[in-house]
């Protein structure tokens, strides 16, 4: 029976990690994840053809945040400013049902 239970004490030991080696691959991923940038860089520019996409997207028929989302070529991050660009200029109507807000031209 010694024998045994040398054994598995050897395979535990051979198949634990160091609590350092969790920590260090658990701040690579972190790391990594804070570095990716936005596709489109927010200038005015870029926010204001966004909100030329959404504007003509809306003049079609009124949608959600998520389809508008879909239907442009922007990042979420680029739609939700543009969204926010239209609204802050009076142009947008938002509809708020128990799951989504509905967006139309005002």
């Amino acid at each position: 029976m010694a024998k045994k239970s040398a054994t598995k004490k050897s395979t535990a030991a051979k198949t634990a990690k160091p609590a350092a080696e969790k920590v260090t691959a658990k701040t690579a991923k972190k790391s990594t994840a804070k570095a990716t940038a936005p596709k489109t860089p927010l200038s005015e520019e870029s926010i204001g053809i966004a909100a030329g996409e959404l504007w003509a997207r809306l003049t079609e028929k009124p949608a959600t945040v998520a389809e508008l989302k879909k239907a442009t070529s922007c990042s979420d991050e680029l739609t939700l400013v543009a969204i926010g660009w239209l609204a802050r200029e009076g142009k947008l109507h938002f509809e708020t049902t128990s799951r989504s807000v509905t967006l139309s031209l005002a």
